[in-house]
């Protein structure tokens, strides 16, 4: 079953990233997320504890590049290729921040781990007790 919402035990990422979308309806000078954080540091800094941070979270995931992202970026991306993935491939990846996957061999020039957004990805359970929370692959 393929599953698109990444958000899954992240929910506090979600809740973080539901805020900020309203937020910057209303106030779109608050669009630097560091001066929208420094808000939210004001108003609740719980929020802020843990928020975004490394976890180790093992999920099969499919590349589906621009696939869903809106138009019109969608159609002017739609030729672009990424130097590791490959269009419809699956991957499983290591951790997840709520927003970014890491990946064995995913690297830069230097060795060091890169990290790319979840909205080239879809996620695919093989079943519903799949949370993405395995601590290794079976």
């Amino acid at each position: 079953m393929a599953i698109g919402n990444h958000n899954e035990r992240f929910e506090k990422e979600e809740e973080f990233n539901e805020i900020y979308s309203k937020v910057i309806k209303i106030n779109p000078s608050l669009y630097m997320m560091r001066d929208f954080e420094n808000v939210v540091r004001l108003i609740n800094p719980k929020l802020l504890e843990g928020l975004f941070e490394k976890r180790p979270c093992i999920r099969k995931l499919r590349y589906i590049g621009h696939d869903d992202w809106p138009e019109p970026i969608r159609t002017e991306m739609k030729d672009e290729q990424h130097d590791y993935f490959v269009y419809g491939e699956i991957y499983y990846s290591v951790d997840f921040t709520g927003a970014t996957y890491s990946f064995e061999g995913y690297v830069d020039d230097e060795g060091k781990p890169k990290r790319i957004g979840c909205a080239y990805f879809e996620w695919l359970k093989d079943d519903e007790s799949d949370t993405g929370d395995k601590a290794t692959l079976e």
